[in-house]
């Protein structure tokens, strides 16, 4: 006799172990705002509301909690079916085939069970409740209703709580909002996914959080998002304005960040305006970036031949393409901190690199987007060494060639001159086993290309030369000597300490390095 079985799923348990290697706080905001992005949305609101509605009616009383305080995040893109699709299965991504976007793990989403245990979300003509605990249990695992039915008056407790950007006669929503309802006290204690509580305070706290710590540079290498608003509603319906961040020229601006960042080899460099008005205060910075495709074939190549027998087609099964951007302030509006950048993959991750610049690209990262994937430890042909070595290649080949393309870019840019030095990262940051060899890979592009500012006395605007052409000083150089070797046509550069120094350890252009012998073969 043949019995049936199968294996079951708590799907609470499921959800649970993803937020054990996930992050909470403002890390969930992120991923709206990535998920937001990638729909190609322009605007992105998160919503405090803290305000209780009527518990009825609505399709079940066990839902009752979910008409107090929530989280709203709120965009101006459109769910797509596949989206719908992707929402009601775990672990499937509706931009798994998509190179252009950023998502490939089907988890993100997942981070917002950080906050609630039923997620809201409505689209279109649509509202979908998620119910992972199943205690509706005439529509065990969640529901939707219909805003063009008769669903909104039979449940009319659930659209209540969407006052925030539904009217009472709306038949459709031109948008996207997410409700989180806030896990409060009571919640918690009954929850199987978590049993610590959401409070208003710490919402408030996270927001405030990625107001300080965010806002000012989330915008710099998304490609559809031009601003990002942060409100508050009070228990009396009054809405108040937390922050706001927004491209200030992002019309002028549209085209260079939406390039293709796929296949197509190309580059792009533009200034870019963020201002961000925090509780009144407006404060404003001027970034320059670079965007940088290199060229599909040759990055296969290079990643294939430091992995001759890890597997085929992991760069497109991976969605990793060789797009590199660099953004570094304009020096008058930067703050009194130096070298804090970032890597970036869209959005920021939790990596310091103390550059000058921060970084973007496709890197490969573990599944919970906090860290890249690990360099020690892997096995030979598999693909995680595949993925060390494309995060290697990056840092060997691409960046170098955005930074490049950066450089041309300030050496020519006469209003407001940038020192070029300025974008030399030190060598006091580089412990780091991916980027350590990043300056001798910058200064073998660098010598060959006009980046060495000549030391003048009031000749403007600074000129420029290759490596070749120039002697190089040390910072405690005397003014008269250099004044008297200036007066004899001796080309001299005074670069800060560790370009000095970095030349001066490398043997193909320790000649360049100012000394009797150097200088003399320059004057007879």
């Amino acid at each position: 006799m043949v019995f049936q079985e199968h294996e079951t799923v708590d799907l609470t348990a499921v959800i649970r172990g993803i937020l054990d290697n996930y992050p909470a706080g403002s890390a969930v905001l992120r991923e709206f705002l990535q998920n937001s992005d990638d729909a190609g949305a322009r605007s992105q609101e998160f919503i405090l509301d803290t305000r209780s509605f009527p518990r009825q009616p609505l399709v079940d009383q066990s839902l009752a909690y979910c008409q107090g305080p929530a989280l709203l995040a709120i965009n101006d893109g459109l769910f797509k079916d596949k989206d719908w699709t992707a929402l009601t299965h775990i672990r499937r991504s509706s931009k798994t085939a998509d190179e252009t976007s950023t998502g490939k793990y089907g988890l993100g989403f997942r981070s917002c069970y950080h906050v609630t245990d039923n997620p809201h979300i409505l689209s279109g003509k649509k509202l979908l409740v998620l119910d992972p605990h199943d205690r509706v249990e005439e529509f065990q695992g969640g529901f939707s209703l219909r805003l063009d039915s008769d669903d909104r008056r039979q449940y009319r407790g659930h659209f209540l709580t969407f006052q925030s950007v539904l009217d009472d006669n709306d038949k459709s929503y031109n948008g996207t909002a997410i409700r989180l309802p806030l896990r409060l006290r009571d919640e918690a204690r009954r929850s199987k996914i978590k049993s610590v509580a959401t409070s208003v305070e710490n919402m408030r706290t996270t927001l405030e959080d990625f107001v300080e710590k965010e806002l000012r540079e989330v915008l710099l290498f998304l490609r559809n998002i031009t601003s990002i608003g942060l409100f508050e509603v009070e228990p009396n319906g009054v809405k108040k304005l937390i922050a706001r961040a927004w491209i200030d020229n992002a019309d002028d601006v549209a085209e260079c960040r939406g390039m293709s960042r796929g296949r197509t080899e190309e580059s792009s460099t533009y200034e870019l305006r963020i201002k961000v008005d925090h509780r009144g205060s407006v404060t404003s910075r001027t970034w320059i970036l670079t965007q940088f495709v290199g060229n599909y074939g040759r990055a296969e190549k290079i990643v294939a031949d430091r992995c001759p027998v890890a597997p085929r087609g992991l760069m497109a099964s991976e969605k990793l393409v060789p797009h590199v951007a660099l953004a570094y302030p304009v020096p008058d509006t930067r703050t009194s901190g130096e070298n804090l950048g970032k890597l970036f993959t869209l959005l920021p991750l939790p990596i310091d690199t103390r550059f000058p610049f921060h970084i973007h690209a496709m890197f490969a990262l573990n599944s919970n987007r906090q860290s890249l994937k690990n360099p020690h430890d892997v096995a030979t042909g598999s693909r995680e060494e595949f993925l060390v070595e494309w995060n290697r290649a990056i840092f060997r080949y691409f960046v170098p060639e955005a930074w490049e393309v950066l450089l041309q870019y300030v050496v020519k840019r006469v209003v407001d001159p940038i020192n070029s030095y300025d974008l030399w990262p030190r060598g006091s940051t580089l412990d780091q086993d991916y980027w350590r060899g990043l300056p001798q890979e910058l200064l073998k592009r660098g010598a060959l290309k006009q980046f060495w500012p000549l030391l003048t006395q009031g000749v403007s605007p600074t000129k420029y030369r290759s490596l070749a052409d120039v002697l190089l000083a040390p910072t405690d150089a005397k003014a008269d000597l250099l004044g008297v070797l200036a007066s004899l046509s001796v080309m001299i550069s005074q670069p800060p300490e560790h370009v000095y120094s970095l030349v001066e350890s490398s043997q193909a252009y320790r000649p360049r390095i100012m000394a009797p012998s150097s200088v003399m073969n320059v004057i007879k």
